[in-house]
């Protein structure tokens, strides 16, 4: 799941918190996970040869998703061209207040993995004597929430 089935993080990640103690429930999750794998087993990432560096971010969460905490659990995926490079889902620390604010968390960790992710294809360009082909401009993180959005268009109000 980490390095090739994006699909799964979610599910693997939910299933794993009941690993010390089962239920029958669980079990039959798995089933249902295995199978949903045999299906699609022919499914891969493929990855297209690109002359322009076009990489682009998604990123989402829920609100209070998790019935036992109220914690939210945030995602984002990072795309080259239309293949995904990198992803995370992951449980927030915190209980949000709202649905703006588990989306502002969500961004935040979005906009971490794109700030590391330019590092990184800057210092691979480097390595290879790419000249000019490091990015240009900001990496979008494209998010669904209207209120984070404009939390972030003015973050000089904010940490």
């Amino acid at each position: 799941m980490m390095g090739t089935r994006p699909d799964l993080a979610y599910t693997v990640s939910t299933l794993s918190k009941f690993n010390c103690k089962p239920t029958s429930n669980h079990l039959l999750a798995v089933k249902l996970v295995l199978r949903y794998i045999q299906a699609t087993a022919h499914l891969h990432l493929a990855f297209k040869m690109c002359t322009e560096s076009s990489v682009e971010g998604f990123c989402d969460s829920d609100w209070a998703g998790d019935k036992d905490d109220s914690k939210s659990t945030s995602g984002y995926l990072f795309t080259l061209p239309e293949a995904a490079i990198c992803w995370k889902s992951r449980k927030q620390n915190l209980i949000a207040l709202s649905s703006t604010e588990a989306e502002y968390i969500a961004l935040r960790e979005a906009a971490k993995e794109a700030s590391w992710l330019r590092e990184l294809y800057h210092e691979i360009c480097s390595r290879l004597n790419m000249g000019n082909s490091s990015l240009q401009g900001s990496i979008p993180i494209l998010s669904d929430n209207q209120a984070a959005i404009q939390i972030v268009k003015v973050s000089r109000f904010h940490d």
